[in-house]
């Protein structure tokens, strides 16, 4: 399902990132240990990168394909240049 910036940029502001990302997962049928799983990552590496207490280029970029969002849109440092 695809939706435009704008729309996503007020659902992160009305739910908050680590929400709305969690959110959009499970829609998809993703739950973060299948997410951890699928990356070979902990599920407390997901956790902390849903927060951004840490990142993880890898990761971040996944999860906005599984979104289906622009890269860049949910985690800027995922942008090429």
């Amino acid at each position: 399902m695809a939706y435009s910036i704008e729309n996503i940029k007020a659902e992160l502001e009305q739910f908050g990132k680590y929400k709305y990302i969690k959110a959009e997962l499970l829609k998809r049928g993703y739950t973060v240990a299948d997410l951890a799983r699928e990356l070979g990552v902990s599920t407390t590496t997901i956790f902390l990168i849903l927060q951004d207490k840490t990142k993880s280029k890898r990761v971040a970029k996944r999860i906005e394909e599984i979104i289906g969002v622009p890269q860049g849109t949910l985690f800027e440092y995922t942008r090429e240049g």
